[in-house]
């Protein structure tokens, strides 16, 4: 179950195989929404973009990556939602 669902909403099951080097970003839906000084948000695309010009590190480096980039995006303001992250990474 995606992180901060609804317990009752019908999510579809899918299924995916995982290799050796996958990793796997998980996240609530703090960042993407986070808007900045100008009131545009942060966004899905911007997250997926990053994510892939760092999903080769390791998961801390990779948390300390999004972390930096979303508190650049809004200058250093506390987030208005909570911003939370899972990295998995197959080893």
């Amino acid at each position: 179950m995606p992180l901060g669902s609804m317990k009752v909403f019908p999510y579809t099951v899918k299924e995916s195989h995982l290799e050796q080097g996958d990793t796997v970003l998980l996240l609530s839906d703090g960042l993407p929404e986070l808007t900045n000084g100008s009131s545009e948000m942060y966004g899905y695309d911007r997250t997926e973009t990053e994510f892939h010009s760092i999903g080769e590190k390791e998961p801390e480096e990779i948390v300390d990556h999004l972390k930096n980039s979303a508190s650049q995006w809004i200058n250093g303001k506390a987030p208005d939602d909570d911003v939370t992250f899972v990295v998995i990474k197959v080893k």
